[in-house]
């Protein structure tokens, strides 16, 4: 996740500050929520209405695995990447 969204912020050259500054937070506190170790949906939220995506299109629940798949995280970016270009 944390490389789809950093693709999608150089792409759309948004940073985390700017992010940050439109969510009303800290760039600590939109750095975790990227990296996954803090789960706040409504900075997740900021973050993809920042990028132009939809919520879903960046966190989608997993259901019944915890493993990830790396091969299918990286097409799933490349995707998301085409669908926002």
């Amino acid at each position: 996740m944390n490389r789809k969204i950093k693709s999608l912020m150089a792409l759309k050259g948004i940073t985390v500050t700017e992010i940050a500054h439109s969510a009303g937070v800290s760039r600590t506190w939109v750095s975790l929520v990227i990296h996954k170790n803090k789960p706040s949906r409504r900075i997740r939220q900021s973050i993809a209405a920042a990028l132009g995506v939809q919520y879903e299109k960046l966190w989608h629940k997993k259901h019944g695995s915890n493993s990830s798949n790396s091969s299918n995280g990286s097409s799933h970016a490349n995707s998301v990447i085409s669908n926002v270009g």
